[in-house]
């Protein structure tokens, strides 16, 4: 990418407008809403493959023909023998919708190493590491990646945004945020059983305890960072519009268009087509269940409610049965 923008260092006049974050915490439908909104013909959203492999910059002309489509379909195969769970608990093809975790891997300063590896001192570094060189790196490579094939906004994700919406706002001033919201005894649960899923592979050691005291630190952390931060600076709430899970799973489409509403952005049929296509070919547990329980995490109940009882007061988040 270095050398590709040597060669052609008209890159880096490429402007980015307006892009759509959504964040949120995990396991709240921040990936099926990515994926939702990138049916949107219009927009643009970072593919798995063109993430996996961005040199030299995609075209318009072959984006749909790429040769590295096929070759990361064959790399994301790995997945089937090294992760076989991993497909029910996370959409992945090599022309879905990448997270933004993937794009700051590329600059080894990325939320993915310790989702996916057992590595406390990685995270005691990461979270002391000024982010604004990240966001920076991420508008880089966002340029290098639509300059040959641009689109009227880029739609990106990623729960971690919820710890730097700082740094995010310092590069990306015009930034429009999605935050969705879902009962924490169901995200809790769900994203530990996706860390024991993803780090499986990787380690002979696993704690199902210690998984979900990471858990639930990490993300009542986050919670209580970006609503200090969003109450901290009223005169941006209007860039900001929250999605409750429920909601989304009842009629996303409903959620679609506020979505757009609130920002002034225009959907037209074909994307609303696009749109109710997709969901009618992703049902829930379209490639099988998710099982998991508070209880095998050494979460309690009742804790794990008083700790985020901040959280579902502010966003008014309906319990989940």
């Amino acid at each position: 990418m270095v050398a590709d923008r040597k060669r052609f260092p008209q890159i880096d006049s490429e402007r980015i407008v307006r892009p759509l974050f959504i964040t949120g915490l995990p396991r709240s439908g921040t990936t099926f809403l990515h994926a939702l909104l990138a049916q949107d013909p219009k927009c643009r959203a970072p593919q798995v493959w063109e993430v996996m492999h961005p040199s030299p910059p995609p075209e318009t002309a072959s984006y749909s023909s790429d040769p590295r489509i096929a070759k990361t379909g064959k790399e994301l195969r790995w997945l089937d023998i090294l992760i076989p769970y991993f497909k029910r608990v996370h959409l992945i093809h090599e022309r879905y919708p990448q997270e933004c975790i993937a794009i700051t891997s590329h600059a080894f300063m990325s939320y993915v190493f310790e989702s996916m590896y057992h590595v406390s001192s990685y995270r005691i570094w990461h979270d002391k590491q000024d982010k604004r060189p990240v966001y920076e790196f991420h508008r880089w490579f966002l340029q290098h990646l639509q300059w040959r094939s641009p689109g009227t906004h880029w739609v990106l994700k990623a729960p971690s945004h919820l710890m730097a919406l700082e740094s995010l706002l310092d590069v990306y001033p015009d930034a429009d945020i999605v935050v969705t919201h879902r009962d924490p005894l169901k995200v809790l649960p769900s994203c530990a059983s996706f860390t024991r899923v993803l780090r499986e592979p990787f380690t002979n050691g696993l704690d199902n305890k210690k998984i979900g005291i990471e858990v639930s630190s990490r993300w009542e952390g986050s919670a209580w960072h970006s609503l200090q931060f969003r109450q901290s600076r009223p005169h941006l709430q209007k860039r900001f519009f929250d999605v409750n899970f429920t909601d989304l799973e009842r009629d996303p489409m409903s959620v679609v268009n506020g979505i757009y509403r609130h920002f002034g952005r225009e959907i037209d049929s074909s994307a609303e087509l696009a749109m109710k296509t997709f969901i009618a070919g992703n049902p829930k547990d379209k490639n099988g269940a998710h099982h998991y329980s508070l209880e095998e995490f050494g979460l309690d109940r009742e804790t794990e409610k008083r700790r985020f009882q901040f959280y579902m007061d502010h966003y008014s988040i309906p319990p989940e049965m």
